[in-house]
């Protein structure tokens, strides 16, 4: 078993906080509402239990949240005037680099399973083939389970390589790859529709690619799928007018 550094497990912890935070302060989890069980943070990000009970507990001794016999974890504090805010230019100087790091190496990877495919991942990537041929999510909680899922499928990719540090790598970016997803939901609905359809055809055309034992092809199209994920944010501003949401609520 790999063992995670006292640190690394600090990072971590700090990111779920933050993002938690970020989230209760942009009102996507408002007063009273209450907040994603343990078991589905933990999956979500890609941590244990611990480290979500962890991160809760922080919030819990700010008095950002508490327990609630018979619905979990609910959101507490009414007056965000009180809460100090995350440091969100740093979070987003963060996440530049997260979209960097992605560049660099998940087109390679791509190109990795298109020259050397396994059976777990030809099956896996069948599959995902399959659902993407299904309707856009329509209901709330399907929505946040296609970002949740946007993420799951370049880690699996990752994981499906064989290469230890490509499936470390992109592990360590789940918080970010999250924030992110958390981002995009301060779109319009039908902005966000649209965001989440141009994902599944970039996931399709990368899919096809790698199935069609095409490298060099699998390589292009996940180095612009990446890169039009970054400029959705980026380019066209959508980090500023959440900054401005978030800091003048």
């Amino acid at each position: 078993m790999t063992k995670i550094s006292r640190a690394e497990v600090g990072s971590v912890l700090h990111g779920l906080y933050q993002d938690i935070l970020t989230g209760i302060i942009a009102g996507e989890y408002p007063p009273k509402s209450t907040l994603p069980t343990e078991g589905s943070l933990a999956n979500d990000y890609g941590v244990s239990r611990s480290v979500v009970r962890s991160a809760l507990e922080m919030l819990k001794k700010r008095g950002i949240v508490q327990s609630q016999q018979g619905s979990g974890t609910v959101v507490a504090c009414r007056d965000l005037q009180k809460l100090n805010l995350p440091d969100f230019s740093n979070r987003l100087s963060e996440l530049k680099d997260c979209y960097d790091c992605r560049l660099a190496i998940e087109p390679e990877i791509a190109a990795h399973l298109g020259l050397h495919q396994s059976e777990p991942a030809t099956t896996y990537l069948r599959s995902q083939l399959k659902d993407l041929e299904k309707g856009l999510p329509c209901r709330d909680e399907e929505i946040i389970h296609a970002a949740a899922d946007d993420a799951e499928f370049h880690i699996r990719l990752a994981g499906f390589s064989q290469n230890s540090f490509f499936s470390s790598i992109m592990s360590e970016m789940r918080p970010h790859m999250m924030f992110s997803m958390n981002i995009k939901k301060h779109l319009t609905r039908s902005e966000y529709e649209n965001h989440i359809l141009l994902t599944r055809l970039e996931h399709r055309e990368v899919i096809v690619a790698i199935l069609d034992k095409d490298a060099e092809r699998a390589h292009k199209v996940m180095r612009d799928h990446i890169a039009n994920a970054r400029n959705r944010i980026f380019l066209e501003g959508l980090e500023q007018a959440v900054a401005e949401k978030i800091l003048t609520s």
